[in-house]
């Protein structure tokens, strides 16, 4: 017998052996449930009937009747002709006991010995309180057991009785069981023959259903169920195990191919690690993650110069086990807000490393696979070496208030220092003074012996300074050889503060002006001082060192290497001196400047050459000195512009004096050229653009340098001096002897003429040393292959002496002083008149 079979059989008997068992054990419990539904029902009208009397004693209650014994026995009357269900059961009897159980009310059916009966069951203590609730005892009556169903009605004193035989209780109870005995019976048949049927039908489909499966197992995927009829669960497993082979069939060729690209894709993800394996290893941030305790679970990146400690040792340890207790308390509450938050947050911190402060800055995210685990969330911490961006803001800020040069406060620094400075002195009612410092010439040791020289002078003078201050004034470098002494915390007593100002400012002097050792040779200079007191003087920063350096030029032009205190007329100097300079900016501007030349002659007293000087003619103040105003151009920067327009005047007058046809002895006019100006790159562009633009032979143009020109830029100016005379340009060294360069460079320069200073020629014939140094530089010019000329030439004693020592050309007043250029054309023309004669006598 197949299994199906069994089971349909193995579970029809099963049901009809259970529902036998059920009938046996289930009579008592049938006849206890007829009993409580009867009992529900005369519990019903039981308490139906007590709202009744209780409702008939309210109504009596308001008339004031409630005690009236008759009015009570009309009541229970009534109750009893008219109210009780009796009639339903044949032997339903009914009983009214009063207070003292004293019955008021028999029902027709109940016998004297009955009544007695239960009026004895209701007399034991146990009965005499009034009932409140519907409650049931058994009794037996004439030998036959009976239900008593009670309640009191404490308004009157009454207990309401019902009298039931038990037995009533299952007088349907036998035909109900007959009936039902049949019908089971006819039901457990066909039960079993509708079973049978069924189980063979279902038992053949469910085998085609076995079939299928058995081919799928066998990896068979081509066999499909046919003939699917119905739609039952037979037929829909039916449906369902094709459905099954074709999904199954599906998904083992998108498994190969699955399998295929997985093996690809496990190639390529290899190779991606390995690549993201190298990234990390490289990167140049550290990454770690942690725990919200704080400990190392991973560490990453390959910075391990930059680990606290190494990275096995962090490995396990918590932070504050490893890092300071400061910076460790820092990145702890930000770990906490990054996961309480869920944001990622910044921290900057320092750590102490192999010695040397290193600074980070970090971001702290919470790991969001780290949400799954339930005991610890974590967090991923990636840390960013910013120590050069620090140290470069350190020095940043260093550079913005100190001089890189001498690493005194510069400028900036001074200006807040003397501001909060003068409000303090103020409140205090005391007085400060500010001391500007110049060095004197220092332009000379800066051209002379380069500017490393100049540098090393700054430094020393810079270390001076800062030994001679105490420690609550201050030392600064404002530029170039500018320095400036703040003194504070003076009396307040502007005489006593003035002389201690003054005395400070004299041991500045006498300090700076001690020998300086550079690079094996000693130096000497002397400084310029100007001081101003304040807040008597002023209270603006900027007005302060204004008048401070208003009183250091005052010393300056009293001879230098002296001390000035500021006084209110020397703002009326500075103010004339900055309009000076103003005015020359203007005049340079609108080509208001002149040249006078000065002639040049030789042996035969033949004008050969000129030397150009500027003249300025001012519209208000007449004529100005350029001893006056050379020295502002060159300070103020105008000494360029200045020298370009000297050199177009000059190119002007050479092309009208050209087209006059001079002769051949002429060889052009003289320019003196600045340092500054020779120094820059453009100027050898600048002169080859004037000469295209007025059209002059370069050979007609001399540019006079001095000795302190060549001085330390001697490699790039001979270049240019080089590339000039190839041009046609010639050359003369000015003022010669009075430098202090080496005679040595002179041999490797493209100069063709060297001018003795008139310095020299002014006592050639009373003072032997200058005799001496005339005949050196004469010899020594002729040695290199050089022509001489001395300027400065006055009397008839010297040009005799020059003549003697085979000099042969000259310039001064014994020939003329400079004149217009319409002056010297003519002189010019008349030498030329001469020249021509001297070759028709000839």
């Amino acid at each position: 017998m197949k299994l199906l079979t069994k089971l349909s059989l193995s579970v029809t008997t099963l049901l009809l052996f259970t529902t036998l068992v059920n009938i046996f054990f289930s009579v008592s419990s049938i006849k206890e449930i007829i009993y409580d539904l009867n009992a529900k029902v005369i519990k019903n009208d039981l308490n139906s009937m007590h709202h009744t009397i209780l409702d008939q004693y309210l109504d009596l209650k308001e008339q004031g009747l409630e005690r009236d014994k008759s009015h009570l026995m009309v009541l229970i009357q009534h109750i009893s002709e008219d109210y009780l269900v009796s009639d339903q059961l044949t032997k339903l009897n009914f009983i009214i006991l009063d207070r003292n159980k004293r019955p008021l009310f028999i029902g027709k059916h109940l016998r004297d010995k009955e009544v007695s009966l239960i009026t004895q069951h209701f007399s034991v203590p146990a009965k005499k309180e009034n009932l409140a609730t519907i409650k049931m005892d058994r009794i037996v009556l004439a030998n036959e057991e009976h239900v008593l169903f009670y309640k009191g009605i404490p308004q009157w004193g009454l207990n309401l009785i019902i009298v039931f035989p038990k037995e009533e209780l299952y007088t349907k109870l036998n035909a109900y069981i007959s009936q039902s005995a049949k019908l089971l019976i006819f039901v457990i048949v066909i039960t079993l023959l509708t079973s049978f049927i069924y189980s063979k039908h279902l038992s053949n489909r469910i085998k085609i259903a076995l079939k299928q499966i058995k081919a799928v197992t066998d990896d068979v995927l081509h066999v499909r169920i046919k003939a699917i009829k119905g739609n039952d669960e037979i037929a829909q497993l039916h449906r369902g195990l094709n459905d099954m082979t074709e999904i199954i069939s599906d998904k083992m060729i998108m498994q190969a191919k699955a399998e295929l690209k997985a093996i690809n894709s496990q190639k390529e993800m290899q190779e991606k690690h390995a690549l993201l394996s190298a990234f990390i290893n490289t990167m140049p941030e550290l990454a770690f993650i942690l725990d919200e305790e704080g400990e190392y679970v991973e560490v990453f990146g390959n910075e391990n110069q930059l680990l606290y400690q190494r990275k096995e040792r962090l490995l396990g340890q918590k932070i504050t086990e490893v890092l300071p207790k400061g910076v460790a308390k820092i990145i702890m509450m930000a770990i906490k807000l990054a996961i309480t938050s869920a944001k990622t947050q910044t921290v900057s911190y320092e750590l102490k490393i192999s010695g040397e402060s290193c600074f980070f800055q970090a971001n702290i995210t919470l790991f969001e696979h780290s949400i799954e685990n339930k005991h610890k969330k974590q967090v991923i911490f990636i840390a960013h070496d910013v120590t050069q961006q620090i140290n470069a803001q350190h020095e940043a800020y260093h550079l913005s208030l100190y001089d890189p040069l001498t690493d005194l406060p510069n400028r900036r620094l001074l200006i807040e220092r003397l501001e909060q400075e003068i409000i303090r002195l103020q409140r205090h009612d005391q007085l400060g003074a500010l001391l500007f410092i110049d060095l004197d010439d220092f332009k000379t040791i800066n051209d002379s012996r380069g500017h490393q020289t100049g540098d090393l002078l700054l430094k020393e003078v810079a270390r001076r300074l800062r030994k001679l201050i105490r420690k609550n004034d201050l030392a600064c470098r404002l530029g170039g050889d500018e320095f400036v002494i703040l003194l504070s915390n003076m009396e307040n007593n502007i005489v006593t503060a003035s002389s201690r100002a003054q005395t400070v400012a004299y041991k500045t002097l006498e300090m700076l002006q001690a020998p300086y050792e550079l690079e094996g040779e000693k130096h000497q200079i002397s400084c310029s001082i100007g001081i101003v007191m304040f807040p008597e003087t002023g209270r603006n920063s900027h007005d302060l060192i204004k008048y401070a350096d208003i009183a250091m030029y005052q010393a300056k032009d009293d001879g230098k290497n002296t001390v000035k205190l500021f006084a209110p007329h020397m703002q009326v100097l500075l103010e004339n001196r900055l309009q000076l300079q103003k005015d020359l900016r203007v005049a340079i501007k609108e080509n208001s400047l002149m040249i006078h030349l000065q002639p040049q002659y030789n042996e035969d007293s033949i004008i050969i050459s000129a030397e150009a000087l500027v003249r300025w003619q001012h519209p208000e103040k007449g004529f100005i000195s350029p001893a006056e105003f050379i020295p502002i151009a060159e300070e103020s920067g105008l000494v360029h512009a200045l020298g370009k327009s000297v050199m177009e005047l000059v190119l002007k007058e050479l092309k009208i004096l050209l087209g006059l046809g001079l002769s051949d002895q002429f060889k052009g006019i003289a320019i003196n050229v600045s340092p500054w100006q020779f120094g820059r790159e453009d100027y050898l562009e600048e002169v080859k653009s004037l000469l295209d633009k007025y059209q002059v032979p370069a050979k007609y143009v001399e540019l006079e340098i001095t000795e302190q020109t060549l001085v330390g830029n001697f490699s790039s100016f001979s270049e240019k001096m080089k590339i000039m005379q190839d041009m046609g340009i010639h050359f003369s060294i000015d003022d010669f002897g009075t430098g202090y360069s080496s005679l040595s460079y002179l041999k490797s320069l493209p100069v063709n003429m060297l001018k003795i200073d008139q310095t020299f020629i002014r006592d050639v014939t009373k003072d032997k040393n200058d005799d001496a140094i005339v005949n050196t530089i004469i010899v020594m010019a002729k040695s290199l292959g050089m022509e001489v000329i001395a300027e400065g030439v006055e009397t008839k004693e010297q040009l005799d002496f020059l003549l003697a020592h085979e000099c042969y050309f000259f310039q001064g007043y014994y020939f003329s002083k400079p004149v217009p250029t319409d002056v010297f054309t003519e002189l010019l023309l008349a030498s030329n008149k001469q020249v021509v004669e001297n070759k028709l006598s000839s």
